[in-house]
């Protein structure tokens, strides 16, 4: 899961994220922020930087991002799904398309 950890790497350089979780499935992304106490006023203006950094360090994927909680539980577990050995591709890509769904 290199992608991922490159897509949390631009995500981190917006300084209000305290957290992200990302997986990457063929030119999907699917990203989750959190972002608390006051910053959370700002949160659609904060998804966007996000998302722009996203997009510019990797061009031609489409990018779907969320601040929800339990997207970001779900996508946590997703990333963590990933590592483990021979995770069904098809079954993998169901789920990543139901949190996408949710979003």
């Amino acid at each position: 899961p290199l992608r991922g950890e490159k897509v949390k790497a631009a995500v981190r350089k917006v300084k209000e994220v305290e957290d992200s979780t990302a997986v990457v499935v063929d030119q999907d992304i699917a990203a989750a922020i959190k972002v608390s106490g006051f910053n959370r006023l700002r949160i659609e203006s904060i998804r966007n930087q996000a998302r722009q950094k996203i997009k510019s360090a990797n061009p031609g994927f489409r990018v779907y991002l969320t601040s929800d909680k339990k997207l970001f539980k779900q996508l946590q577990q997703l990333e963590r799904d990933m590592r483990r050995p021979n995770p069904s591709p098809a079954e993998f890509r169901a789920k990543v398309n139901k949190v996408i769904s949710d979003m």
